[in-house]
């Protein structure tokens, strides 16, 4: 294998990180004393913050800039004709252009929508950075799913509520995961009481989690362009899932 050079950085505020960013350089931190490390709260620094925001914009005017998940499941959902006339027709007895479609017919209590951030073609990869703007709490899916899971007659059983997102931060060659999950309330036995919820966005605390760190956040901070995974949560639990996500 190669050996990778490593030299201290340079004792001056005059040097941008930005210029540090490149996908094939580490940046790592040698401590002395491993109790400062667990100490340690990471601010960024401004020559950076001005580089991610650039960044941003550059992404945002590529694709048009951010779109709603509704948007994105009204896309996934929506009839799509095929280029070339392979389907035969025996009614006509010509070739014509078929049409295909998805449609979810069921969806389950927990609900995940892994969002595309990764696009490869014949000529080059890239990260799909544009910003989805998805609710915390109240995602109606009664307008995508079918007669199967429309739920009859109960109003809002197709109503979700977030409480968990996945993060992939970095691009192709490398990156790091950190997650935002929301707390729920417990009962006096500690159990999770999983049956409840408001369908308030600001109810409950959200946490940000990243690696053995863990701290409160605010909830406004949980749509970014970073979200990978959603993880949404049935409103009206089917009632054996919840004695299964009890015990």
């Amino acid at each position: 294998g190669h050996r990778a050079k490593a030299w201290p950085l340079p004792r001056s505020s005059r040097v941008p990180v930005a210029n540090l960013q490149h996908n094939r350089l580490l940046v790592a931190v040698d401590w002395r004393e491993p109790s400062a490390y667990a100490r340690w709260r990471p601010q960024p620094h401004p020559s950076y913050t001005a580089h991610a925001a650039q960044q941003r914009r550059k992404g945002a005017s590529a694709f048009g800039g951010g779109v709603s998940l509704r948007d994105c499941l009204a896309a996934f959902t929506s009839p799509q004709e095929l280029e070339e006339a392979s389907w035969y027709c025996s009614r006509c007895r010509e070739h014509r252009k078929g049409i295909i479609a998805v449609e979810l017919w069921r969806v389950p209590d927990i609900f995940v929508v892994h969002i595309k951030r990764f696009n490869s073609t014949a000529r080059f990869r890239e990260k799909i950075r544009t910003r989805v703007d998805f609710p915390l709490a109240s995602l109606d899916m009664s307008e995508f799913v079918g007669g199967g899971g429309s739920g009859g007659a109960v109003r809002g059983a197709l109503m979700y509520d977030l409480y968990a997102v996945s993060n992939h931060i970095g691009g192709l060659t490398g990156g790091h995961y950190t997650a935002f999950c929301r707390s729920s309330p417990c009962g006096p036995d500690g159990v999770e009481e999983v049956a409840v919820s408001s369908g308030d966005a600001s109810d409950g605390t959200w946490l940000h989690f990243d690696d053995e760190f863990v701290e409160e956040m605010p909830a406004d901070r949980v749509v970014s362009e970073a979200a990978y995974v959603l993880f949404y949560r049935r409103r009206r639990l089917t009632p054996s899932n919840i004695i299964n996500m009890s015990v």
